[in-house]
């Protein structure tokens, strides 16, 4: 992936976590962000799960297949001894996701971070995401969009699953905390290069118009 071709796809990716988060507030009209409504759920908060994501799994493959001036940009440390090994294993993975993608199909968020977690030196804080804070501002409180299950996944991509397979009988997982841990999570992502650090991001909802304009 060329530079220009990264950060038209980052760019590309916040611009979609606008729109999600416009819908999100949008939603909040009707329903207000207060622990007492979690658990509300509707269609339009599940179609928003599904859409966000399918955009987590696109930002974890972009920061795969990222520059490795960006990769630096995440604290890795490209330590020389082991660049030639680690370059193959990710051409090599490179290769599968294409390969997937002839077939119409999409490497999974476990997949994926698994293979950025396993290659840690290299990907640096983009390799501990479940330890990632957010602080929503509205809440008054810390959540932590990327904590994991008990099958080694976010609550939301377990939901998302349930959602794409029946999204009748999942119906009520579509609910308000999961649709705000989702859009926290693609949050982080989209604004990582400009945030590798491991401070809590400020998250309020507030409508976002400037690129890389929240804190």
């Amino acid at each position: 992936m060329s530079q220009d071709e990264f950060y038209e796809r980052r760019h590309f990716a916040y611009t979609e976590y606008c729109r999600y988060k416009d819908e999100f507030i949008d939603f909040l009209k009707y329903v207000p962000l207060v622990k007492e409504h979690f658990k509300v759920f509707s269609p339009k908060l599940s179609s928003l799960i599904t859409d966000i994501c399918e955009q987590i799994v696109d930002c974890l493959e972009v920061w795969i297949r990222a520059p490795r001036e960006q990769i630096k940009s995440l604290g890795g440390t490209l330590v020389l001894k082991d660049l030639e090994f680690f370059e193959a294993e990710q051409k090599k993975f490179i290769t599968e996701m294409d390969q997937r993608k002839e077939k119409h199909q999409i490497m999974s968020y476990k997949e994926l971070n698994g293979f950025i977690k396993k290659n840690g030196a290299f990907f640096g804080a983009l390799a501990n995401l479940e330890g990632n804070n957010v602080f929503v501002i509205d809440l008054q409180d810390l959540i932590q969009p990327f904590k994991t299950i008990e099958a080694g996944i976010p609550i939301w991509w377990d939901v998302y699953n349930s959602l794409k397979h029946d999204k009748y009988a999942a119906r009520e997982r579509g609910n308000l905390e999961v649709s705000l841990h989702s859009l926290a999570a693609i949050y982080r992502l989209a604004t990582y290069a400009h945030r590798p650090d491991s401070h809590p991001l400020l998250f309020a909802m507030s409508r976002t118009s400037k690129f890389m304009s929240e804190g």
